[in-house]
């Protein structure tokens, strides 16, 4: 088929190609349509015999011959719902060999009376012992709508005895394809009716609109419109891209459209999007919209190589490039939904993953209540000299996904254990108000979901409705968690319904909070029960109980100033109270207004915020309570900054990839829907672009910081789904240690007893990347094998600027850049950070004003750039960068003041080398020579990690390494887009798949002699050894993990 493809792309007319309407493959232990007599035939599916393509193959066995003059008697039918068309061509078509020579024949027919054959479909074939292609092509001779058997194989005539073997199944529809023939000449209007329309043609392939509109918002349209002739009625095939959205219809009918998922990838190539449309004989018109993007607006199409799969979508199962780890076997109940266990990742201790060998246990009594110096570094007040870093995870006590709420006391024990030997020390609380209060376990349904405008909203902790049995759970793990050296800290309010037991709440407890004394009330009452009720399990009130770090006072309570958030509308009454009625309302664009009322909304929602945060800390300072305190912990603008700015602690969030939900598409999928029926019509879009550029979202977090005030960074992620997530550990692990940070929790529920399938989500126990970005910074953070920097930036924000739109600006990226290279952190009260060796006032904030414009978006990126040059010469003018620091701006290459860390943001790789620690994060195949860690070639993108398991000693001495060879894990069936895993179609299995490769790796020996490598399971245990070679005193890798029984990206080295 490919030969006759590319035959017709040489210049051939007409092309007959396929469209697969159904594939039967022999995997699993029941292939759905397959019927056949049990009596009769026996089949499995082969052990070891595969088709010439390597393809899995079902195993035929005769157990009673039918009656050879009639070979209908013994009927092997592959099944379907379909629609016929007459006058259509269709196939079917297979590989087959027997173990002898023997009659089959077969044809499609329909799957009910009157039972007719479709067509001319009937073959016989002569089997033997070689295989052959069956491939039989017909024309449907009537219409008909029902099951049909496509084809239904007659096997009467085999003898009792005979076996044989097929490959696929495979049913497709034969079309027509006539060469593209499109008109070279487009028109273009600004409306959909074509009024005054301008001709253009394509340079390239492309019409760049930017050349006649330079100035334009996201998504404003501009109509396309092209007519052409065909000689015959068909199908052709076109390739097209857009930035950043387009529809594409042809003679009144929408064909194929980008609405909802954009352009996916920044190629803008024909490549992008490859479709087919049906054509008529004589004329044709086609209407493209093209909807501009943030920063460039283009449309482009062309000719592409043909495709008989247009639609690129793959599903994940299991073969060499897909390898299965080795878990429990259990299987998701969509009736249930009940989370089910796996003890095969349950750490072994003792074991090389066994993380508490290698960080220290702290004894909470002994240490006392955690504080910070004048540098923001913790330490325990009766431990002074001792520097603390604390990793744990987000946890959400409440969730039905992780079965906490239903936890036996064993379990809860079984639980923090877990914890324990994942070398961890600190839990953040997240949505446990709500959880108290009776929302945990299964969503409420029906009349059970109210609003927080329904009911009575308690006023003190005596009102308060706690659920009984889940407080006894959550107290009693508090309980096992001090017990193992394991810190808390809590929000007060993160759910929707507050501690009321509501599930929805339309007043916007965010806004409420501002003034409303029934919600400030309500929020003390919270703070008194969480801070102040005795644990019956240690007898300590948290607020006495050093146990308690700290707390959030309300999640992410700036999504309230989102820029497309309407809640903010709220404050209008009481600004025209003060502004006067003829005021504006109260919205986004007034506070980046350059106006005088601009500027006394800006005043005006500044002042709101003090008095907020007057109310917090208020309620603090009489409890009395001696931890950290946070809150305006998601956005990084100037507002927020400006807010958070009087706290003794500063926390945020940032994520990579964050999945968003959108409309299936292609619409007409079929989704198994295994997980759940909630997906249905549903996918999942994952953004990506590698998290390795000059803009990234660790530095843009790491300007939030205000030095010498410890950070805390109370929530991040790497959505498991983007292509780049083997990028994940060792960027957090390296910037997190350059910039000194001291919290990580990563959100959420990194260890679990309890599982479900793997969705795109974030840092939960199911994406194995969590519990590894966990362990990496276990050593390279929180073991201080990665140095942090010595110096410091404080980019100063003048009063000025506050009063102004860039007040909702944040600070540009030739700033927060500056993040690869040393530490960095933002100052909004002191025109010099005492704590800073270099202090800046930026010149540059992005999205104050830009509202999308591209000419806006295109210079503040140049005036950037040019800011980002000029600031590394300033790093080396004050010596924070040494003589001889590769950055290299233009270039792209970034090397931090240690020496340690080397990023090339227009290759998108890292490498981390230091004694204990090295790394190399690359894309592809491209030798890479570290201290004693040399790569020599991928196949696929990976990061390939040394790591010593003896804490005082080196990788060259350590007779005791981790290796960590880091691709991708998802779960199998798992149904995507295409192969750039953009768009999750539906969800996969329990079973996880761990992408495979050939990578070629070696680590200097130091004269230690022939070490035992044991490819490691995901619980520590040793799975089976690996060979390797010693070659000149180098041990050298050549590991092709396509060949491993189970997947896994751990390996142990053991030096005798």
């Amino acid at each position: 088929m490919k030969k006759f493809l590319t035959a017709f792309l040489c210049g051939a007319a007409v092309l007959l190609s396929a469209e697969t309407l159904k594939e039967w493959k022999f995997e699993g232990d029941k292939i759905p349509g397959l019927t056949y007599p049990n009596q009769k035939i026996g089949i499995r599916v082969s052990p070891d015999v595969k088709t010439p393509d390597g393809e899995p193959c079902g195993e035929f066995s005769v157990k009673e011959a039918g009656d050879a003059k009639v070979p209908w008697s013994t009927q092997i039918c592959f099944t379907s719902k379909r629609k016929i068309t007459a006058g259509t061509k269709y196939r079917y078509s297979f590989q087959i060999r027997a173990d002898r020579d023997a009659n089959l024949s077969g044809n499609c027919i329909q799957g009910a009376a009157p039972w007719k054959t479709i067509g001319n479909s009937t073959r016989k074939w002569m089997l033997n012992t070689d295989w052959q292609t069956v491939s039989v092509e017909f024309t449907a001779n009537s219409d008909y709508a029902g099951m049909v058997r496509t084809p239904m194989l007659m096997a009467g005539s085999l003898p009792q005895g005979a076996k044989f073997w097929m490959g696929p199944v495979k049913f497709e529809k034969l079309v027509n394809f006539l060469p593209l023939a499109l008109n070279p000449e487009w028109k273009i209007s600004w409306t959909s009716d074509g009024a005054e329309a301008k001709t253009v043609k394509m340079e390239n392939n492309t019409i760049d609109f930017t050349k006649f509109r330079d100035k334009f918002a996201e998504k404003t349209p501009v109509y396309l419109f092209n007519e052409f002739e065909a000689p015959a009625d068909g199908m052709m095939q076109v390739g097209c891209a857009a930035d950043y959205w387009f529809e594409f219809s042809v003679n009144g009918e929408k064909i194929y459209d980008t609405l909802e998922t954009g352009n996916k990838v920044n190629t803008y190539q024909p490549t992008d999007h490859v479709f087919n449309f049906p054509v008529k004989k004589g004329k044709n018109r086609v209407v493209v919209k093209v909807l501009s993007g943030s920063a460039g607006w283009k449309f482009v199409c062309g000719k592409v190589p043909f495709r008989e799969k247009t639609n690129r979508i793959i599903r994940i199962q299991r073969g060499k490039e897909w390898r299965p780890v080795k878990m429990d076997n259990v299987s998701w109940d969509k009736r249930s939904l009940r989370a089910l266990r796996i003890d095969q990742f349950k750490r072994i201790p003792g074991s090389a993953l066994d993380l508490s060998q290698y960080v220290k246990k702290y004894d909470i009594d002994r240490n006392g209540r955690l504080k910070a110096d004048a540098n923001g570094d913790l330490y325990f007040e009766n431990a002074p000299g001792e520097k603390v870093r604390l990793r744990g995870f987000n946890f959400t006590p409440g969730s039905w996904e992780h079965r906490f709420y239903a936890f036996t006391k064993a379990e809860i024990e079984e639980f923090a254990e877990q914890i324990r030997l994942a070398g961890m020390n600190i839990l953040r609380f997240h949505f446990l108000d709500g959880a108290l209060a009776g929302n945990n376990g299964f969503p409420k349904q029906g009349k059970d979901r109210k609003d927080i405008a329904e009911i009575h909203i308690p006023q003190s902790v005596d009102e308060l409705k706690i659920d009984p049995a889940f407080a006894d759970r959550y107290h009693y793990l508090l309980k096992c968690l001090r017990d193992r050296g394991v810190y808390v800290m809590l929000d007060i309010f993160t759910s929707r319904g507050l501690m009321t037991g509501a599930v929805n709440a339309k007043d916007y407890p965010r806004f409420q909070m501002f003034d409303n004394p029934v919600y400030q009330k309500h929020w003390k009452a919270a703070f008194d029960f969480l801070l102040k009720k005795p644990n019956p399990y240690t007898g300590k009130a948290l607020i006495d109980d050093p146990q308690l770090i700290g707390i959030t006072f309300f999640n992410e309570q700036e999504h309230l100033f989102g820029q497309k958030s309407r809640d903010i509308a709220r404050f209008t009454p009481e600004w025209r109270k003060m502004r006067g009625p003829s005021a504006p309302e109260f919205d986004f664009e007034l506070l980046r207004s350059d106006s005088p009322d601009g500027a006394a909304a800006r005043e005006f929602l500044r002042g709101k915020i003090r008095k907020m945060n007057e109310f917090y800390l208020g309620v603090v300072r009489e409890s009395g309570f001696k931890g950290f305190v946070t809150n305006w912990d998601m956005f990084m603008r100037g507002l927020e900054g400006d807010a958070r700015a009087d706290f003794n602690a500063i926390a945020m969030h940032t994520y990579h990839a964050h999945p968003n939900q959108a409309k299936l598409s292609p619409a007409d999928f079929k989704q198994r829907l295994a997980f759940g029926g909630w997906f249905r019509g549903k996918m999942s879009n994952v953004a990506q672009h590698s998290s390795i550029v000059t803009n990234n979202y660790i530095g843009r977090a790491a300007a939030t910081r205000v030095l010498g005030k410890p950070f805390f960074m109370t929530e991040f992620s790497h959505c498991p789904q983007n292509r780049y997530i083997q990028e994940y550990p060792v960027l957090w692990t390296a910037f997190a240690s350059l910039q000194d940070w001291q919290i990580l929790t990563p959100h959420a529920n990194t260890v679990a007893l309890y599982y479900r399938p793997l969705r795109a989500s974030f840092d939960d126990a199911n994406n194995r990347f969590a519990p590894m970005c966990s362990l990496f910074t276990a050593f390279g953070w929180q073991r201080g094998d990665i140095r942090s920097a010595k110096h410091s930036v404080s980019l100063n924000v003048p009063e000025s600027v506050l009063k102004s739109p860039e007040y909702i600006g944040a600070i540009g990226s030739g700033y927060n850049a500056l993040s690869m290279l040393t530490r960095i952190g933002s100052d909004y009260r002191n025109a010099k950070n005492p704590a800073a060796t270099l202090n800046i006032v930026p010149k540059a904030y992005v999205g104050a004003t830009s509202m999308g414009m591209y000419v806006v978006l295109n210079e503040e990126k140049e005036k950037n750039f040019r800011i980002l040059r000029e600031q590394v010469e300033n790093l080396r003018r004050n010596n924070i960068l040494p003589a001889g620091n590769r950055t290299n701006v233009n270039a792209g290459i970034f090397e931090s003041e240690t020496g340690e860390i080397c990023t090339n943001v227009q290759k998108h790789t890292l490498t981390v080398n230091t004694p204990r620690f090295q790394s190399a994060v690359l894309k592809k195949s491209e030798p890479v020579a570290l201290n004693d860690l040399a790569v020599q070639s991928v196949s696929t993108p990976v990061s390939i990690t040394a790591i010593s398991l003896e804490n005082d000693k080196s990788i060259a001495e350590s007779k005791h390494l981790l290796l960590c060879v880091a691709t991708m894990i998802l779960a199998e069936n798992a149904v995507y887009s295409d192969e750039t895993f953009y768009s999750e179609l539906d969800i996969g299995d329990m079973q996880l798949l761990v992408r495979s490769g050939q990578f070629r790796f070696s680590l200097k020996n130091g004269g230690k002699g022939l070490p035992s490598v044991y490819a490691l399971n995901l619980n520590g245990s040793r799975e089976r050894k690996i060979p390797v070679e010693l070659k000149d005193g180098v041990l050298q890798f050549s590991l092709d993990t396509g060949k491993l029984e189970y997947g896994t990206p751990y390996f142990e080295v053991v030096y005798p």
